[in-house]
């Protein structure tokens, strides 16, 4: 047998020999999991595995002996050939494939013993999966920090809500009703005006319910884009493809908690029928899966609605338009109304109080309401609700230097307003909307956002939805949606 160093190498179809003695390696080969491809320094094809042909689509008997020029979809740079050969170094390349999966191409030079480069050994790896893998996992943890920052900014509001709020109303009549449905693990529909904060009550809910220590998500239906909301809710894992790129969706991300879904009366037909679906078998299907998947979560929806559009005691009168409504309206035990709060006069103090106390504890300022000020808020009709309530006490409490809100304070149109009529217009009353000190310290551009907030406001109070505000001002749902919700400092 002759040494190892001096054995000269002959590559045949399919296979590896030595002279005097025959290595079958290309079994070996074909088995390996990277595509292999040994061409030699002219640049004429010498061998290729059956990964290599699973890559390429090509059979190793229709290129062997042929030069890589002559050959389509080869999927070998000749310019990272030339240079392998040139500079007797390694080299990398990344190429497509004729089915679009990115081939990480690795070259390497094989030298005689003289050391000078013989063949050139290519080594190619479809990394296509393992970058699905890599955005899917990109996607979770994208999901995976909204899902924590959702609960760092609920864990004051819940502390707010459930050691304040509700210790003040627990003798509240609907209050009472609320922590009563609460108890159940019934899935929940509210509907009240806008402005009602409908999301405090869920969340009032979820703290009473069993599912207290569990994830709470809250998803405005209105802000999010019709096109992205059914992905956003059920996940992109509709085939295995979409699946390694895609992500899981809010009800997956909630399990064993409480979803709340606001304004869902502008979702889709289609979209709400899957949801119902959702909420009588408590499981989501997906296509690439033989089984479906059971999900527990507590689903709390809502909508706005004015005393003009239905009675308070039942939907509306949409109902056999939303396939939600109609499946509640079979059901009117978990259907709850929130009664506007010019109804409930005798919480606009501690509303207003306990608002003050939150945003000046936030601000680091020490501030009260003068006792005129809070008969004022309890003469005012308060269209926009406990909402326009809240907004206009953080505005307050951002722009006081006394520590004491006067009635002097408060926009024109609260203090001219009389029970009988509601809201007065400053015109009519030889008045403007701000007052002299709002003048002196505001600026154009700040006031002109109070402006359009109220004006926004208005519209939602009168049209019901951010959609339809959206196409009476002929603008971009997500633009007046933003506008709505900014906060004004």
């Amino acid at each position: 047998m002759s040494n190892t160093s001096d054995r000269k190498c002959q590559i045949a179809p399919r296979a590896l020999s030595f002279e005097n003695e025959h290595i079958p390696f290309h079994p070996i080969l074909d088995v390996i999991g990277v595509g292999i491809l040994v061409v030699d320094k002219d640049g004429h094809i010498q061998f290729a595995n059956r990964m290599y042909e699973r890559l390429t689509n090509l059979k190793y008997e229709d290129i062997a002996k042929k030069h890589i020029s002559e050959v389509t979809n080869l999927i070998v740079d000749e310019l990272l050939h030339a240079r392998i050969v040139n500079t007797t170094r390694p080299g990398t390349v990344m190429l497509s494939n004729p089915r679009g999966h990115n081939i990480v191409f690795n070259g390497r030079p094989v030298f005689d013993k003289n050391k000078n480069v013989l063949l050139v050994a290519f080594y190619l790896r479809d990394i296509t999966l393992v970058s699905q893998q890599r955005l899917r996992i990109n996607n979770l943890e994208q999901n995976i920090a909204w899902f924590h920052a959702h609960l760092r900014s609920m864990q004051w509001e819940n502390t707010f809500f459930e050691h304040t709020l509700t210790e003040k109303y627990t003798k509240k009549k609907y209050l009472k009703d609320i922590i009563a449905i609460a108890k159940n693990d019934n899935n929940i529909i509210i509907v009240g005006e806008h402005g009602t904060d409908k999301n405090a009550i869920a969340r009032i809910i979820h703290i009473h319910s069993s599912r207290a220590k569990n994830p709470f998500l809250h998803i405005d239906c209105d802000d999010i884009d019709s096109e992205k909301i059914e992905t956003f809710l059920f996940g992109s894992l509709k085939g295995l493809e979409n699946r390694m790129a895609g992500g899981l969706g809010v009800f997956e991300i909630a399990q064993t908690g409480t979803v709340h879904l606001e304004n869902f009366i502008c979702l889709e037909n289609s979209l709400q029928e899957r949801i119902v679906l959702l909420l009588q078998e408590n499981n989501i299907a997906h296509a690439f899966l033989a089984k479906q998947k059971l999900i527990d979560i507590k689903i709390i929806l809502s909508y706005s609605k004015n005393d003009k559009d239905a009675p308070n005691d039942s939907p509306n009168g949409t109902a056999s338009s939303s396939p939600i409504l109609e499946m509640f309206a079979k059901d009117k035990e978990n259907f709850f109304c929130i009664p506007a709060l010019r109804k409930r006069k005798d919480e606009i103090r501690i509303l207003a109080e306990e608002y003050l106390l939150s945003k000046s504890k936030k601000i680091g300022k020490d501030i009260s309401f003068h006792e005129e000020t809070l008969d004022a808020f309890e003469e005012y009709s308060w269209p926009g609700n406990s909402k326009q309530l809240q907004e206009l006490v953080n505005v307050l409490a951002y722009s006081n230097r006394t520590g004491i809100i006067q009635i002097a304070d408060l926009p024109s149109f609260i203090t001219n307003t009389s029970p009988a009529r509601g809201r007065s217009c400053p015109a009519e009353q030889n008045n403007v909307l701000f007052s002299q000190e709002d003048l002196e310290t505001k600026s154009l551009k700040e006031i002109l956002a109070e402006v359009e907030q109220l004006v926004l406001h208005q519209a939602l109070d009168l049209y019901g939805s951010v959609a339809e505000v959206a196409k009476h001002f002929q603008m971009d749902r997500s633009t007046i949606s933003r506008k709505i919700h900014k906060k004004t400092s």
